[in-house]
């Protein structure tokens, strides 16, 4: 299955998030408008939920092949998730939930094993939103497009 535009890659990360991650809200590039974000019912204050954002395939110099068409040549993908929470603990727990979901694990059969691509290296409030709100981003990559290399 040739995979040059990363869609299934995307949403099995997507459904891999909101499947493991529990009490945490998974949005794929953006919390929609019209979306209430869920909140503790005693204390009011929003519940830990995370945004990913994924980069376009890019084509990657490695294990590229002459016999292949463009659209069979492997590809990196990236993805961000952001991670917001209003405690530190619990924005830790969502990181903490979020690495072990992703890391070491393969979004497709074409792909290989997420690994850790960097983020930001500490957390920061959010400045626009009240109540404030942490957050801290975390990154991961994968190849895509390996199945030509099978054939």
């Amino acid at each position: 299955m040739v995979s040059a535009d990363g869609i299934t890659e995307r949403q099995n990360t997507i459904a891999r998030l909101q499947a493991v991650l529990t009490g945490v809200s998974v949005y794929p590039g953006v919390v929609p408008d019209t979306e209430q974000l869920p909140r503790n019912q005693v204390t009011g204050a929003i519940l830990p939920y995370v945004v990913v954002k994924f980069a376009g395939p890019i084509p990657t110099r490695r294990g590229r092949g002459l016999a292949w068409s463009e659209a069979e040549q492997p590809a990196i993908m990236a993805l961000q998730a952001i991670c917001y929470s209003y405690s530190d603990s619990d924005l830790n727990d969502t990181v903490r939930s979020v690495t072990a979901a992703l890391l070491g694990w393969q979004p497709s059969d074409g792909a290989t094993q997420y690994a850790s691509a960097g983020g930001y290296a500490f957390n920061t409030a959010s400045p626009t939103n009240k109540p404030t709100r942490l957050e801290e981003a975390i990154s991961f990559q994968s190849t895509i497009n390996l199945d030509a290399l099978d054939s």
